[in-house]
């Protein structure tokens, strides 16, 4: 898995990288909901009423970036 890290920054905690991958109000509910099948953003909005759609955008682009 590729985990982002800032310029010169070294990571070395495992469970730092697991906060700072999925750490955050919404990205574990994302992830929640996407365990069981892939999900159109519309989907998501539907599932996730409460998240703007530029933070349910941001996180999900982070959680692609990450691979996940």
């Amino acid at each position: 898995m590729f985990v982002r890290a800032e310029a010169g920054e070294e990571r070395k905690c495992p469970i730092e990288t697991v906060i700072q991958v999925v750490g955050g109000k919404w990205k574990p509910l994302i992830i929640w909901h996407l365990l069981e099948s892939a999900k159109r953003f519309s989907e998501l909005e539907k599932l996730i009423p409460e998240v703007t759609q530029k933070m349910l955008a941001q996180h999900l682009r982070e959680l692609e970036n990450d691979r996940l």
